[in-house]
This record gives C-alpha cells, structure tokens and sequence, in this order.
C-alpha cells in the first residue's frame, strides 16, 4: 500500500540510493526502505508494504512547517519575507538561542507520544530574550524532534540523509540540519510520490512482458546503499556537510532536549 509519503520515500531511495530520509512539510516525519516487514512496539512505528520484499517504515510528528508558521502568524506578522528573514536570524544567533528551549508538541503529537494531551513550551524564557531568540528556539525544537525519531528508528549515520518538503527549500536550514543531525544531508531532486509510483511500476514489469504477468515471473527485490554511484551519475545530488564543532554544541543541546521530554 503506498502512500505520498511513502512514494516520496521510495523516489528519493531510487534517486540517491540512500534508504533513510526525513520530510519536514506541514508535518514531519522519518522514514526507512527495508526488504523485510518490520513493526517495533517500543517505537510503535508504522510500516507499508511496497511489495513482498519492499516496505518501509517510520516515525510520523504532527509537528512541523504548521509550527513556523504558527510563530510567523503570532512573533513576525509584520515579516513579509518570513522564510528570507530565517537565513538572517540563523546568521546573526548562536546555538542553543541564548539558552532558550522550545518543546514544538503545539498540535500535540504522535510519535512518540501518541496523544493530544501533551503540548509545546518554552522554557528559560528571560527578559533578554528577542523574538529572533524565539524563532531560532523554535527551529531547533523542531530538529531535535526529528533526530528523536531518528533515533527511535536507530537510523545510523554511514550514508547522508535523504531530506524532503518545504522545510528543505531554505538552504540556512538545510545547514542547520545537517549540524544537528551530525551527518551530510542529501536534497534528492525527484522525491515526489509520482516518481515513487513511477519507479515502483517499472520495478513491477521490469521481468515481465506485462504488468499481469508480473507475479509470475518477478525476481526479488534487492534494496541496495549505493548512494556513491548514485552520486556520480546523478550530477543533481547536492551534499550538505556539517561543522564538526558546532556539530559537537549541537550534541550537547541535544542531549539537554531528550532529558527534559523523559522528564
């Protein structure tokens, strides 16, 4: 059973050969391809099957791009360029946004809460906190966030991340990203479901002479890393390395957000 997410995942595994991604749009979620059907009920993931020895499987937050712009609508009504005003604010603050924490369960959550009852909040809020605090704060929550469900996932960091949605279309934050997660990210070009469901037809038919015959003589499906090939045939593949440094902050930040959530 496919899915838009789902088959964005799939056309961003066939155009990088990378089988982790992240999409952050109105909601966020993570994802992972696998040959096998796998279900944790520790993480309480969901899983879909592409086909017998196709499926993949992840982590969904109802917290994502909604969250921005819940701060555009309420702290930078008077932003007529919210998105370009993000690139100078990232700019001109400093990790951990002066102290500044931001828990972004503002539409409560799913993963990995599964409830409506939990809900966002800043914490060390002090009278020399700025509104650019405030946004920075917030896009970091949102990150951590997502590194959570990574980890949830235990996705290793051997292979960039494949990322997607609207979220990824602001190169500041692209950067951002790839410093909090502590790995390269990948922006995959063609990681829109109508590619997935392109690519997963073509995997049907592709050892058959028809779409009907195509249970009958299929070979199985061999999910493979090979980003470093992908890489050098597809010229459209931007990597997005990290600051070893600031990645190491953004650790420690890290590690701050996950004891105040189990709290």
């Amino acid at each position: 059973g496919g899915s838009d997410g789902v088959l964005a995942a799939y056309a961003g595994y066939m155009s990088s050969g990378i089988n982790q991604s992240l999409t952050i749009g109105t909601s966020t979620a993570v994802r992972k391809l696998s040959p096998k059907w796998t279900v944790d009920p520790n993480a309480q993931n969901f899983c879909y099957g592409l086909s017998s020895d196709l499926y993949v499987f992840g982590l969904p937050s109802n917290n994502g791009g909604c969250v921005l712009e819940w701060l555009h609508q309420t702290m930078f009504q008077d932003a007529t360029d919210f998105y370009g005003l993000i690139d100078d604010v990232l700019n001109r603050t400093e990790a951990g946004a002066n102290d500044l924490q931001f828990l972004p369960y503002i539409n409560g959550e799913r993963a990995p809460f599964w409830t409506t009852e939990v809900s966002g909040s800043f914490s060390n809020v002090s009278i020399t906190h700025t509104r650019e605090d405030f946004l920075r704060a917030t896009i970091e929550g949102l990150l951590f966030n997502a590194r959570f469900l990574q980890e949830k996932l235990e996705f290793g960091r051997e292979l960039p991340l494949s990322v997607s949605g609207g979220f990824f279309n602001n190169q500041a934050l692209i950067d951002l990203a790839a410093t909090v997660f502590h790995r390269s990210i990948v922006v995959t070009p063609t990681n829109e479901p109508l590619f997935g469901l392109y690519h997963l037809y073509q995997q049907a038919r592709k050892d058959s002479d028809s779409v009907e015959e195509h249970s009958l003589k299929r070979q199985p499906f061999r999910l493979e890393n090979d980003w470093d090939e992908k890489q050098q045939l597809n010229t459209n593949l931007v990597t997005t390395t990290f600051d070893p440094e600031e990645a190491e902050i953004y650790d420690q930040l890290y590690d701050h957000f996950k004891k105040t959530i189990a709290s």
